[in-house]
């Protein structure tokens, strides 16, 4: 099979070894030649010049070509075909990116990959598949846990990602934990600042059958985590026994005060479990008080030493 790119087709060679590690069936001939000679030959009056036009004008201008082609009986993909054929239905994300593109194949993939970012609200565009320190701000993290409400916001007052935080930083200090431990409390939901706080629910149902979506989600989550790790230079363990078991338990006092019990009484996995509440107060603070509390157990842990 041949494929054409910008400035000039090529056998699609470059990616012979990110096909076979996807288990690609990608197979044909033919040889390659000059773009202007492909164009004219198919009745397509282009230029194909490197650097000019938008990578967007030159796809379109592949489409247009290629269908041509087609009708020739020519057997080609265009990158965005690659994206669509190959790339999404074949390996998870988190694989593809993981693997060691050379410069063609990063190339056909960069307009697929640099859809992934998020706008943050101090106008950074933080690269979710690459995220770095330097396009986050710990302020503005704070202020998304804050203005977040937990459980998709069907719960009887507001109750932010913030205060959930903050209650297992308090909770963990009145148990005797280290600072160390109660870091890894406040920033276990940091990531949520950029990917949301989906619940666990919608994510088993989007995930369900599909293992390689689950570990690009993790992946994605980790990634965050680490840039985060790196921005407040602190090292701690959001995966700890003693933060998931908090981290179950206190669903339990979050849920005797915020949802209907049910009738008959919903059954949640933590029941199934045997967790015992956390035993914290739910204190149900607006945004700008979650905000507040979020900050200020921050400075007194060591993290900041002012508020953002």
């Amino acid at each position: 099979m041949i494929y054409y790119d910008t400035p000039r087709p090529v056998r699609f060679m470059g990616l012979t070894r990110l096909s076979a590690h996807m288990g690609s069936d990608l197979v044909g001939e033919g040889g390659t030649r000059e773009l202007d000679e492909f164009a004219a030959k198919i009745g397509l009056k282009a230029k194909w010049r490197q650097n000019s036009g938008t990578p967007t004008e030159h796809y379109d201008l592949f489409d247009a070509a290629l269908d041509r082609a087609r009708k020739h009986g020519a057997m080609c993909i265009s990158p965005r075909e690659f994206v669509a054929r190959v790339v999404k239905p074949k390996r998870a994300l988190a694989d593809i990116t993981r693997h060691k593109l050379n410069d063609y194949e990063r190339h056909l993939l960069d307009p697929f990959i640099k859809k992934f970012f998020h706008h943050t609200s101090l106008g950074k565009r933080l690269d979710l598949l690459n995220p770095s320190p330097k396009d986050m701000n710990l302020g503005e993290i704070a202020l998304s846990m804050s203005n977040q409400c937990r459980y998709n916001g069907c719960v009887s007052r507001f109750y932010s990602v913030a205060e959930h935080s903050v209650l297992m930083s308090w909770w963990a200090k009145d148990e005797g934990y280290d600072e160390t431990t109660r870091i890894a409390m406040m920033m276990h939901d940091a990531h949520e600042a950029y990917t949301g706080d989906i619940t666990k629910s919608v994510q088993d149902v989007l995930f369900m059958g599909n293992p390689h979506a689950r570990a690009d989600f993790e992946a994605l989550k980790d990634r965050i985590d680490a840039a985060i790790k790196e921005l407040i230079g602190f090292r701690y363990d959001t995966k700890s026994v003693v933060v998931v078991e908090a981290d179950q338990r206190i669903l339990l006092d979050e849920r005797r005060v915020l949802l209907a019990p049910g009738d008959p009484p919903i059954v949640w996995g933590v029941d199934e479990e045997g967790y015992a509440p956390l035993g914290v107060k739910i204190r149900n603070w607006n945004p700008e008080e979650a905000f507040s509390h979020f900050t200020t157990e921050l400075m007194l842990l060591g993290v900041i030493k002012e508020t953002p």
